[in-house]
């Protein structure tokens, strides 16, 4: 199993600590893409507008660390409407942006395909605090939404995004909301999984990842993908290649515990 996210460190993050009139805030960074980093570099404000990314308040950023995309955690729901960004303060190391910084330091380093994180702070004030994560952008890919019908009657794609599914889910990382607007496949058809707020490790297992697989099968619903020729054919090349992977994956790690 892999160990929590807090406890493994990976250079060259650095951090950088500052105070505001409105409170103190913490950044990590990747001092070997940002290396100098200060609060502007997670302002959206401060950034020129290269259009949005995605769904809520995800902008796409241009700086000396290449195209990025530039994340705000904002809560959904019926909260939404009383308090938009704040999160109650729970320590440092619990925070959202932390949490999803390091996951996605893990990740990279254990060569899944998941964006590289290049900043990701926080700015506290009381008992609450608002955050912010600036990864950097997957070139020329789009979503499985953007591209489902184009896709739909292609088995070896179906093949490829569940086999990659299975990879994450065999070392235990258990993403909070698979849905296809957080799968991307780029140019060389790769496929990517983003948005890992929420994301977290899980003991390794076959039982648990049937609640993600159901999940995307819901959101491929909802996007009209029933009504789709060549739909139940695709799923079961998704679940045979997922289960094959997830399987292999589960096995090699036995062995290696």
């Amino acid at each position: 199993m892999l160990p929590p996210p807090e406890s493994i460190a990976f250079a060259p993050i650095q951090e950088l600590r500052v105070v505001t009139e409105n409170g103190d805030g913490v950044i990590l960074f990747d001092a070997a893409r940002i290396p100098q980093a200060d609060r502007d570099v997670l302002d959206e404000s401060r950034w020129p507008a290269l259009g949005k990314r995605g769904r809520g308040s995800v902008k796409r950023v241009q700086g000396d660390f290449g195209a990025g995309v530039l994340r705000a955690y904002r809560r959904g729901g019926l909260v939404a409407r009383i308090n938009r960004e704040r999160y109650l303060w729970t320590g440092e190391a619990q925070t959202r942006p932390f949490r999803e910084f390091r996951l996605l330091a893990m990740m990279r380093a254990r060569g899944l395909p998941v964006p590289a994180p290049l900043a990701a702070g926080f700015w506290r004030s009381g008992p609450f605090y608002r955050a912010s994560i600036l990864t950097a952008e997957i070139d020329d890919a789009t979503t499985l939404a953007e591209c489902l019908t184009e896709v739909m009657a292609i088995p070896e794609i179906w093949r490829d995004l569940g086999a990659t599914l299975g990879r994450f889910h065999a070392v235990g990382i258990c993403h909070a909301d698979l849905n296809a607007h957080n799968l991307l496949r780029d140019q060389t058809r790769q496929w990517w999984l983003i948005d890992f707020d929420r994301g977290v490790l899980r003991k390794p297992d076959a039982s648990w990842p049937q609640g993600r697989l159901l999940r995307l099968n819901r959101s491929l619903r909802k996007l009209g993908c029933a009504q789709l020729s060549g739909w139940p054919q695709a799923w079961e090349q998704l679940l045979d290649a997922h289960e094959q992977a997830l399987q292999r994956g589960l096995a090699i790690g036995k062995k290696s515990a």
